[in-house]
């Protein structure tokens, strides 16, 4: 039904006149209800297949269909239990008397829609909602600015976009402006944000570099304004993440010319001269043999 191959539901089932550029054009329209920014790379586990007999591609196609569809349904269920998980330790870390107002709480921010439209911008924008993001957090000082509502919200959506790398990363820095922030779950939400826009989204990787960057730097203010120690911060955590998906001395470059915080730019100096350090052992080794 979905790519077109059987007309209707019927006692009497019959395959319908197809084609390939047919069957692309009803998957491609299938992805888009989900996510349009994986739409190029679905498109290319159709086409990159050629050539092929139409009933080999036909079964091709189904085969991608129910790995798409599974992966959804599948992978939105486990986020659901994800979420489920972080708010019962999270709560369990509070004192007995509140922790039913605090799970009141928290189901109320999850079914709030205050930010709503920014959220449906995010997840349809062409940039992956990274403008967006910053718009929003570019007001972070306004009153109305709520980190505990917009995390409840985007883990909603992320229900049912579980690789929206955009909803990932506005989940993974609105966890850290919340008062009882927990790192494993920024830390996490922020690698699969990069995994996810690299593996599954065509994502025009300079626009996610300079996001990246933008990312670390409202890291490095929130642990400014709160006093993290350099010991305590997670910035040489998420920079490591970073490092596995982007040229390391190009990285630490564009942070050391863009950036104005201190701390941040000192942190990256050091990882800077470490990197050029083994680069130089690396050249010196090779030369002794």
């Amino acid at each position: 039904m979905l790519l077109t191959t059987i007309p209707s539901y019927e006692y009497d089932i019959r395959l319908g006149k197809t084609n390939p550029e047919s069957i692309i054009q009803k998957y491609c329209g299938y992805v888009e209800r989900y996510s349009k920014g994986r739409i190029t790379v679905e498109k290319k586990k159709l086409t990159s297949v050629f050539p092929m007999s139409d009933l080999d591609f036909i079964d091709h196609a189904a085969k991608t269909l129910i790995e798409f569809i599974y992966d959804n349904i599948e992978q939105g269920r486990r986020r659901c239990l994800l979420e489920m998980l972080r708010l019962a330790e999270s709560v369990s870390k509070l004192k007995r008397e509140k922790q039913n107002s605090e799970i009141k709480k928290k189901i109320r921010e999850y079914f709030d829609s205050s930010y709503g439209q920014e959220i449906d911008t995010i997840r349809e924008a062409s940039d992956l909602g990274f403008g967006k993001i910053k718009e929003i957090f570019d007001k972070e000082k306004e009153s109305e600015f709520s980190p505990s509502s917009i995390k409840g919200q985007v883990s909603r959506y992320l229900e049912s976009t579980y690789d929206h790398p955009g909803l990932l990363f506005l989940r993974s820095l609105s966890e850290y402006y919340t008062w009882n922030h927990n790192v494993d779950e920024i830390i996490s939400d922020f690698h699969a944000g990069i995994e996810f826009a690299i593996t599954h989204y065509s994502v025009n990787k300079a626009k996610l570099l300079d996001f990246i960057i933008y990312f670390l730097t409202k890291v490095c203010e929130r642990e400014e304004s709160l006093k993290i120690s350099e010991a305590d911060s997670i910035y040489p955590s998420l920079l490591e993440i970073a490092f596995k998906y982007f040229d390391k001395l190009q990285l630490c470059k564009m942070i050391i010319d863009k950036c104005e915080n201190k701390e941040m730019i000192n942190l990256t100096m050091l990882f800077y001269m470490e990197i050029q350090s083994e680069n130089l052992i690396s050249i010196i080794n090779q030369k002794r043999r």
